[in-house]
Parts: structure tokens; C-alpha cells; sequence
């Protein structure tokens, strides 16, 4: 047997408002929106967002998984701390260190959570 390498992973997020949810990945948190794909007006959406290596499909099928956290490994958490506590994402001391390193948490408007860490973690 041939070993095979995994190359990527992109999650399905569970949403319920397609353009709430857009402006907070890509406006708010700095995502773009890569794609959108909808079988007609009245079905539900399905779409792209990405930030470097990390890519979402942000879906309104109800079949999807709701409550979702993903944990984001970035190179300069405090900067991206400081950007998000600027646009009031976050609050000041939510930057937390535990003994897996340095992390934060917030939430998207449909309670999915995205854990962002440093790279080191």
C-alpha cells in the first residue's frame, strides 16, 4: 500500500445568515470570499472564505454540524489580538496563556468558535 499525504482539510461551518456571517469572516475578521454557489433563490448557500492557508465553507444546508470550535495557529497573535480588540471582536485581557500556550477565543454570529493560537503552540 501507498502511503497517501494529506494535503488540506476545508471544514463546512454551519451558518444561518449568509450576509452576517460574510461581513464578520471577511469584513470584520479579514477573510475573502473565494466563491459562492446556490442551486436557485429559495436554496440554501454555500460559500468560500479563506485567509492564507486556512479556507471555510460557510453553508446553510441545515444537514451540517452547528457548534462547530476550529483552532487557527497563527505567526503573530498579538497583532491579530490588537486588530480584533480595535474592531471591539474581543476585550481586553481575553488574550489568555495556559499550558498549551497563548490563545483567544471569539464567536461568529451563529455561536460556531474559532480558537486562534500561537504558531509555537
Amino acid at each position: 500500500m501507498t502511503d497517501s499525504i494529506f494535503v488540506s482539510m476545508v471544514p463546512y461551518v454551519q451558518i444561518t445568515r449568509a450576509e452576517t456571517n460574510l461581513h464578520f469572516y471577511c469584513d470584520q475578521l479579514g477573510f475573502t470570499k473565494n466563491w459562492e454557489h446556490q442551486f436557485g433563490p429559495k436554496f440554501p448557500r454555500c460559500i468560500s472564505v479563506s485567509r492564507g492557508a486556512v479556507e471555510f465553507y460557510l453553508t446553510e444546508h441545515p444537514e451540517s454540524a452547528r457548534g462547530a470550535k476550529f483552532y487557527i495557529v497563527v505567526d503573530n497573535l498579538e497583532a491579530l489580538f490588537d486588530t480584533y480588540l480595535a474592531k471591539q471582536l474581543v476585550k481586553q485581557g481575553e488574550l489568555e496563556e495556559d499550558e498549551l500556550g497563548r490563545s483567544f477565543t471569539l464567536k461568529d454570529p451563529d455561536g460556531n468558535r474559532l480558537v486562534f493560537n500561537a504558531v509555537n503552540h
